[in-house]
């Protein structure tokens, strides 16, 4: 882990900016609630209607931004995941040369392959996607608590009562929904065997 934390580092310019362009992101989609109540509470309830151009532009605009945040978060963080696989494969490849011809007898070539390209592109999946998703994902319930508590603590508790239900629910149906291309694999290709030669 300490090798890969390695190759990480060396990007860490490349990584601050995607640390920008996903707090900007989460800043702008949690600005949207609070002018959500603005357009419910003010304009449509209390009939101010001088704070529709204003509020109604805001949203524009904050829109915008947060997709312009949206796409350097994601560009980056895949342009940093792309410079990871491509370093470690270099460094991965330049390391097998150095082995000796009795590494290569005793090791198979599809194991050397999968090494150099699953295994590493796998790497650049944890690191170019999920390990983004997770701290944006953290991020945002911690924030997102913090907004739902300032606009009304009574719903915010009730949404973070049943937080821990909801995921128990979205965990238990991922994985039941995991395994069916699983099973549909299997049953084709049972069909395909069990199927009457002409």
């Amino acid at each position: 882990m300490k090798k890969i934390l390695k190759y990480v580092f060396d990007q860490k310019k490349y990584i601050i900016i995607a640390s920008i362009g996903m707090i900007g992101g989460i800043i702008a989609e949690l600005i949207l609630p609070y002018l959500n109540k603005i357009v419910i509470d003010n304009i449509i309830i209390n009939k101010q209607i001088d704070l529709l151009f204003i509020t109604l532009t805001g949203i524009f605009f904050i829109t915008i931004f947060r997709a312009l945040m949206g796409y350097v978060q994601e560009f980056t963080f895949d342009y940093v995941g792309s410079r990871i696989s491509k370093a470690l494969k270099f460094d991965l490849f330049k390391h097998i040369q150095k082995q000796p011809f009795k590494y290569f007898d005793k090791t198979n070539t599809g194991e050397l392959m999968s090494r150099i390209g699953e295994d590493v592109d796998n790497i650049w999946m944890a690191f170019g996607f999920g390990i983004g998703l997770s701290v944006e994902f953290s991020l945002y319930f911690i924030l997102g608590s913090v907004v739902l508590f300032y606009l009304n603590w009574k719903l915010a508790l009730i949404s973070l009562i049943s937080a821990p239900f909801i995921a128990y629910l979205a965990t238990k149906l991922e994985k039941e929904i995991g395994v069916l291309p699983r099973k549909e694999w299997v049953i084709r290709k049972k069909a395909i065997y069990l199927k009457p030669k002409k």
